[in-house]
């Protein structure tokens, strides 16, 4: 994350964000940038589900609606600090669920 007010962003910098990144995944053997992998918090700990998987998850009741998910598509530092870690049911992959909509008369 950079505050653009104070410096720009170039791609000097992003190289060097990314290399950082590249380093923590050697560290702790994580993949960081597949973004075939979906993390979960569930029984205080981080889950996670490759993508292929989670239908079968969904069907069999391992992810619910309120199980929380970590939302790497926020593109803010106000989208990191409210909406990183949200229910399931309020992310893009609430279609995954049939809830009922509104009950129109």
């Amino acid at each position: 994350m950079a505050d653009e007010q104070e410096s720009q962003v170039s791609g000097c910098s992003t190289d060097s964000s990314v290399h950082l990144i590249r380093e923590i995944e050697k560290t702790y053997t994580v993949r960081l940038f597949d973004r075939q992998v979906l993390a979960f918090y569930e029984n205080d700990q981080v889950q996670l589900v490759p993508l292929a998987q989670l239908n079968s998850g969904v069907a069999g009741g391992t992810i619910q609606p309120e199980t929380l998910y970590f939302n790497n598509t926020v593109l803010t530092k106000n989208e990191l600090e409210n909406n990183w870690i949200i229910p399931v049911g309020k992310s893009w992959l609430a279609s995954r669920f049939a809830i009922p909509g509104p009950v129109e008369s």
